[in-house]
């Protein structure tokens, strides 16, 4: 919003405004300490955050946030299925299962080049 715009607003809703916008950049500044202060680890996540840090004639893009987890081992469960990813000296260890860890079977459903899907057997078509 353009300056002109907000001072024809009335002034309690200026203060608001330039609150609101104070927190959002205390906010944006946080979430870079903390994610440039991480140990880099060999198991992280990736975002794109849509935080307006950036302007472009297109807009605002969002922005890649990296948060490194300290670990040799993630599980993931998602639509019945149970991931177990381990970090070992010769690899990536995978191992799957259902999440009621039953005799259910699962599926690794090639998609592409190097990329599966693992799925219940129910989600099957």
């Amino acid at each position: 919003m353009s300056d002109d715009k907000i001072a024809k607003l009335p002034k309690w809703a200026q203060d608001m405004f330039r609150d609101l916008q104070r927190e959002r950049e205390v906010a944006i500044r946080a979430l870079n300490e903390w994610t440039d202060n991480q140990t880099p680890s060999p198991v992280f996540i990736d975002e794109l955050e849509c935080l307006g840090e950036e302007k472009t004639e297109r807009g605002s893009p969002p922005s890649r946030k990296r948060r490194y987890v300290q670990t040799h081992r993630i599980q993931i469960e998602w639509a019945g299925v149970v991931l177990d990813v381990h970090l070992r000296d010769e690899g990536i260890a995978l191992q799957w299962g259902t999440l009621d860890r039953s005799m259910a079977e699962v599926s690794m459903v090639p998609r592409s080049y190097q990329q599966v899907t693992l799925m219940t057997k129910d989600k099957m078509r």
